[in-house]
């Protein structure tokens, strides 16, 4: 073998094992984001089983309301609640009724639609829902058809309702 040859022998050789080094490490990216989409996705879809709560708590009257409307049921999201439990207990904190972080929960919740109702000042759920209803766009969201999901957190007298599309 020449020198010439030798050089082109290992010069192939090791882009070769670059190549086969970038490909599976490449492949290992795409397994993890694999798994993590489809863990995201098993959690966004994860339900609450609500079905033992009081016929006024605010999930059924919500998607009683929703029925008598011939608007389909939403079903109840672990992600969606849990956006809106850190959303009540930042309302609580700050001891203001906004709307901010909207644009960090919509991304947080993968959905392809994405609305809210948040309220302070009432006792009970009924009452959250009484008052939701008397006003036009919280009514709107609540009937909004399309809709797939919901999660709901009430604290004391503060109260955030998310619905999505997913």
């Amino acid at each position: 073998m020449t020198l010439i040859t030798i050089v082109f022998s290992i010069f192939f050789i090791a882009v070769a094992i670059g190549f086969l080094m970038r490909f599976f490490k490449k492949r290992d990216i795409k397994e993890d984001c694999n798994n993590e989409v489809q863990q995201t996705q098993k959690y966004i879809h994860e339900e609450i089983d609500w079905s033992q709560l009081p016929s006024d708590s605010l999930f059924n009257l919500i998607n009683n309301e929703r029925k008598n409307r011939k608007l389909s049921e939403l079903l109840s999201s672990k992600l969606l609640t849990q956006l809106a439990k850190e959303k009540v207990e930042e309302m609580m904190t700050t001891n203001i009724l906004s709307h901010s972080g909207f644009e960090e929960r919509l991304l947080k919740s993968y959905s392809n639609s994405f609305f809210e109702n948040i309220g302070n000042g009432y006792s009970t759920e009924k009452s959250f829902f009484y008052a939701y209803m008397n006003s036009d766009k919280h009514r709107a969201n609540i009937c909004r058809s399309g809709m797939t999901h919901i999660g709901i957190y009430t604290k004391k007298e503060w109260n955030c309702c998310i619905f999505a599309k997913y």
